[in-house]
């Protein structure tokens, strides 16, 4: 059930995604099926001819019918040109009441293409164009034969700046999300840039360190080795003192390093065997442990890494894994491996707040690029950010070295 559920959510997010990004286009296939209807009505009241029996006017003729068509059919390029839309539509929407036809479907594609002029382009457009469409709509309706009166003049130019409002409003709100979207661009490539220096200092940093500590202790090691073999043969005393000496310079530069490394915040060689993937269910069960609501779930090619591949996919989980526990909140992470087409891909994805380490500190910075960095030296990529209807999704790809069962 917990599987079922989690690939409900799954598709749920997905979902939501590909409905936002579709709503921030412009809907070209709405429109058209919106002109389709509209023409639909206006040409089918006016065969019907019910209206024309209760409400009164001219029998449709050929002319009726065109700007019943007319009228609506620009709503079709609305989004791709709004006031080219207008100028067809609000002509014919105006002319059919002013000849003694009905207007059937009520001058809607004409406020729909007002809507759009006002959600997509400037207000020294959008306004103009507005109060001449509300200037054009009250002359008719005070020279219609139909004996219009100021209540409905009235109700009309509210109608009209009702819709203007909702455009300018969409067209606000569209501004204002770009906006926000173009500053966090910006930050997290700042941040970005920042967590490289980072990793840059603390790469020439380490490199400054090892070559005072293990080029100095090599170097000494090597004078007093020399010396050994020198004087092995006629005075073994000496040898064994340089030995001696070697020994303490050997055990003087190992810990040296482990400090150097401390300092730095690299972890040190373990003296136990590596971790892999077949150690994630542990790192999994040890994260349930702490609280974090997790799935492992493998599915595809069963494949085979090298090594360090290996490795570098558990650090993969391992960071993404920590990285969920200290800043997605409440949350559940859902950990994919998939294998196919000779690679691995690890996804880890979380369903909370989406504001992960990685572009909310530079440490954390400094550890995605040491991740992708060290994934790149197996010949993999990784890629990380916010996911399509919130939380943060982690994601690595691996070349494989063999199908599972093969030689290696």
């Amino acid at each position: 059930m917990d599987d079922v559920d989690e690939e409900a959510g799954a598709h749920g997010a997905d979902a939501d995604a590909r409905w936002r990004r579709w709503a921030l286009q412009p809907p070209v296939a709405l429109d058209a099926a919106l002109a389709v209807v509209l023409v639909a009505v206006g040409v089918g009241g006016l065969m019907s001819g019910a209206m024309t029996s209760i409400i009164g006017g001219r029998e449709p003729d050929a002319l009726a019918y065109a700007l019943a068509v007319l009228s609506a059919a620009p709503v079709a390029v609305r989004s791709r040109a709004p006031v080219a839309a207008l100028a067809l539509a609000l002509p014919a929407a105006l002319a059919a009441p002013a000849l003694g036809h009905l207007q059937v479907n009520g001058g809607l594609g004409a406020l729909l293409c007002l809507y759009s002029v006002a959600a997509l382009t400037s207000r020294r457009t959008s306004i103009p164009t507005a109060l001449l469409t509300a200037l054009a709509l009250t002359v008719l309706l005070l020279t219609a034969p139909y004996g219009f009166g100021l209540a409905d003049v009235l109700a009309n130019a509210l109608g009209v700046a009702l819709v203007w409002g909702a455009g300018a409003w969409s067209r606000s709100r569209a501004q204002y999300v770009r906006g926000l979207e173009e500053r966090n661009a910006a930050l997290l490539a700042a941040r970005e840039s920042q967590a490289r220096a980072a990793l840059a200092d603390a790469r020439s940093a380490v490199a400054r360190e090892m070559q005072d500590v293990v080029g100095h202790g090599v170097m000494a090691m090597t004078v007093q080795a020399s010396a050994a073999r020198r004087v092995l043969g006629r005075d073994p005393e000496a040898a064994e003192r340089a030995l001696v000496e070697v020994e303490r310079l050997g055990r003087s530069a190992v810990q040296e390093v482990r400090r150097v490394l401390g300092v730095l915040g690299v972890e040190e060689a373990p003296s136990r065997p590596q971790p892999g993937l077949e150690d994630l269910p542990d790192l999994v069960a040890a994260a349930r442990g702490r609280g974090l609501d997790v799935e492992l779930t493998r599915d595809g090619e069963d494949v085979v890494l090298d090594t360090g591949a290996d490795l570098a996919a558990y650090r993969v989980v391992e960071e993404a894994l920590a990285n969920a526990e200290r800043h997605a909140g409440p949350a559940r992470v859902r950990v994919l491996l998939h294998g196919r087409d000779g690679r691995l891909e690890v996804e880890v994805a979380d369903d909370g707040r989406g504001a992960s380490a990685w572009g909310t500190a530079s440490a954390a910075g400094v550890g995605l690029l040491a991740l992708r960095d060290r994934v790149a030296s197996y010949g993999g990529s990784v890629e990380a950010g916010p996911r399509g209807g919130g939380g943060y999704l982690l994601r690595a790809v691996l070349p494989t070295s063999a199908p599972a069962g093969s030689p290696r």
